[in-house]
């Protein structure tokens, strides 16, 4: 009987599997309870592109204002109006981007009065019609300067003075 209470109160040796099993498991508890926490306190920035729009491009600079001079002048088809003229200003925030302006304006002026004498009178006369004309200016000048200026466009394109008749 001495011999049965000795080997009860014999330490087991231990098992350095199961030792090495339990620390992995805690290790990796502690690392994904850390991360949960992590992500609440500090939650990620997620920047998502606004509707249908292009991808914004980082403001960097002051706006630069660039004028289409003279005015463009259209032929439109249609019984409301015979002819259309618009003032326009590009906005870029690059000195390089107003001065390809510059360079490619016979092109750009070309392509937006034969873009203007493609409409009919009746689709320059409500608020909407102006918009979408505005964004197809944008459009225009954008395909004109893509290839000479890359990582770089025009932002925004207004009508400073718009008369159909």
């Amino acid at each position: 009987m001495a011999n049965e209470e000795a080997a009860e109160d014999t330490p087991k040796p231990p098992n350095k599997m199961m030792d090495m099993l339990i620390a992995g498991v805690g290790i990796f508890a502690l690392v994904t309870v850390s991360n949960i926490v992590t992500t609440i306190v500090f939650p990620p920035k997620i920047d998502l592109p606004m509707g249908d729009s292009a991808p914004a491009q980082e403001a960097e600079g002051p706006p630069i204002y660039h004028a289409l001079n003279p005015p463009l002048i259209a032929n439109l088809e249609g019984a409301d109006a015979d002819f259309l003229q618009v003032s326009i200003e590009l906005m870029a925030r690059d000195q390089k981007v107003i001065d390809a302006l510059d360079t490619h304006k016979a092109a750009i002026r070309n392509n937006l009065l034969l873009m203007f004498s493609a409409h009919a009178g009746d689709d320059v006369n409500t608020r909407d019609a102006k918009e979408m004309l505005r964004m197809k200016v944008l459009e225009e000048v954008q395909a004109v300067l893509e290839p000479y200026v890359s990582g770089m466009t025009v932002e925004e394109a207004y009508f400073t003075s718009f008369v159909a008749q």
